[in-house]
């Protein structure tokens, strides 16, 4: 049985000589089905470095998922440490550490299992990006606000108002009214964007702007009660993937925007 698996592996292998060392196709395949191919870089004296092809990771940014940073970046990070791998931000592969000639065949099976994994990234891509929306927003709103407003994160309003804080809260350089924006990843965000309104018209009698950013209009957490209310009492609901330009901008406006009260 194990000759027969073995020439199986091995007879499925295509290994040629490159300049820089060898070129070995494997039988498997990426996402869009082309065969991994990896690289065994000669290094030094019967060492060499193995490394893929430099595809994968701009196949998954391409597809919106930054391993550089945030929850991706920790998983990637992750992976790399699990197996022992490095990657190389410049020239975008992932490699293997240097590696005696002798210990090559572990080395690659290592590396093609890294590859492997990862593409559970790509076809896990619509799922983390539901769940990391809100970690693209901050840096949406500091791209858009900074300079002309101090934004602050996970913070109040105003300090009498302290137990319920916003996820950012923007007060704009040329004064007026304070804009809060709480980011709907649950239906008690809904309902704390609720009474953060209430709070501050009803019993404070302070002005500020709240705004509830989701992340589809069609598709989020909150219950239809919550959403209902939402667009009825509050300053904006406002979607944020696939439009956040437009939705920035519509921020941008309260800026200028007079006082508002509870509907």
């Amino acid at each position: 049985m194990k000759e027969i698996l073995c020439r199986a592996f091995c007879d499925s292998l295509d290994v040629r000589r490159v300049p820089r060392g060898f070129a070995i196709t494997t039988p498997y395949t990426y996402e869009d089905g082309d065969l991994i191919i990896l690289y065994a870089v000669k290094v030094g004296d019967k060492v060499y470095q193995i490394e893929d092809a430099g595809v994968q990771i701009p196949s998954l940014e391409a597809c919106g998922v930054d391993v550089s940073e945030g929850t991706r970046g920790d998983a990637f990070t992750s992976l790399l440490n699990e197996y022992g791998l490095q990657f190389d931000d410049k020239a975008m592969v992932v490699r293997t550490a240097k590696t005696p000639e002798q210990e090559m065949g572990e080395a690659a099976i290592r590396l093609l299992a890294f590859l492997l994994r990862l593409q559970d990234f790509m076809l896990l891509t619509p799922d983390r990006i539901r769940q990391t929306w809100h970690e693209d927003a901050p840096q949406s709103l500091h791209m858009t606000f900074d300079g002309i407003a101090n934004v602050k994160e996970h913070a109040p309003v105003m300090p009498e108002i302290g137990a319920i804080p916003a996820d950012a809260v923007i007060n704009f350089h040329t004064g007026g009214v304070p804009l809060a924006v709480f980011f709907a990843t649950t239906d008690t965000k809904g309902l704390q964007a609720l009474v953060l309104k209430m709070e501050l018209e009803k019993y404070q009698q302070r002005h500020a702007h709240v705004v509830l950013l989701v992340e589809r209009a069609t598709k989020n957490p909150l219950r239809e009660p919550t959403y209902a209310l939402a667009q009825a009492r509050l300053d904006d609901v406002l979607t944020y993937r696939g439009v956040e330009t437009e939705t920035m901008m519509k921020l941008a406006r309260y800026q200028h925007a007079g006082h508002s009260t509870l509907q």
